[in-house]
């Protein structure tokens, strides 16, 4: 939901509710995409990517209730580069390493089973025009 970063010019703090799309076939499943960047540029800058943002992807689960979980963030990254690429967007999956896998690739339950870790470390990346 919140998000640290430093582009080069300060540490900020951002936050995004995201969007959640249902999961067909699923009752009180959705891939759920949250979208980060400076509030005063809403995009980062660098010179060799130019504009960019930052984005997280999760499945959320029975979310409100005593049986809510959260997590597989690889499949729903899978989901969200299928998304975009059949939209006409490029897309390239799993090209930026940021260091962040964990449990991959069989994942694993936290929190007393209500977050489930899957992660490649691997970031994708989708450009938009």
């Amino acid at each position: 939901m919140y998000l640290r970063a430093n582009d080069g010019s300060g540490w900020f703090w951002d936050s995004d509710p995201g969007r959640k799309l249902r999961i067909p076939g699923y009752i009180n499943w959705f891939h759920h995409i949250r979208v980060y960047a400076p509030a005063s540029t809403d995009y980062f800058y660098s010179t060799a990517w130019g504009r960019y943002v930052l984005a997280t992807t999760h499945i959320d689960r029975n979310e409100g209730t005593s049986q809510e979980q959260f997590g597989w963030s690889e499949t729903a990254e899978e989901y969200f580069a299928a998304f975009f690429r059949n939209r006409g967007y490029s897309v390239s999956e799993d090209t930026f390493w940021m260091a962040n896998n964990d449990s991959w690739p069989s994942g694993r339950w936290g929190e007393r089973n209500r977050n489930f870790y899957l992660s490649n470390g691997y970031a994708t990346i989708v450009v938009l025009p």
